[in-house]
């Protein structure tokens, strides 16, 4: 894997734009909140001679206690399998994940995460605090 990027927002086909990259922190006045959008960026590198697999993906936004509170992308992962072959470079395949309405339940540290099958292949951390009814957000 290469990226794994939170952002507001993230779109495009073969070239992708992020809108707000490296998303770390939501501010709310009250909980839960809903978040308008959040993207996520996954960039799969495969080499030469890996084989074809096929796996549940799933990226979801985890509180600290470890539950999860909402999912941004659930479904089947297949990989090709990469001829050996050493004139061959490596295959990259970018995954995109909009979710629209993110649900927070509370403030404090979560993270997104990313899965594959059963074993968590990264996460990033995503702060959420609150904000005083008349404090704005920005």
């Amino acid at each position: 894997m290469r990226n794994f990027i939170l952002a507001d927002a993230v779109g495009g086909e073969g070239i992708y734009f992020l809108h707000g990259a490296g998303l770390e922190r939501i501010q709310a006045h009250q909980f839960p909140h809903i978040h308008p959008t959040i993207g996520v960026l996954v960039t799969l590198v495969l080499e030469p001679g890996d084989k074809a697999t096929e796996s549940q993906l799933t990226i979801a936004l985890v509180q600290e206690d470890g539950v999860a509170v909402d999912v941004l992308m659930q479904g089947k992962l297949a990989l090709p399998e990469i001829p050996e072959d050493p004139d061959q470079g490596v295959s990259v395949i970018n995954l995109v994940a909009q979710k629209i309405g993110l649900t927070v339940p509370r403030g404090g540290r979560h993270w997104v995460t990313l899965e594959v099958g059963e074993m968590e292949l990264d996460r990033t951390a995503l702060a959420v605090g609150a904000l005083a009814p008349e404090q704005p957000v920005g």
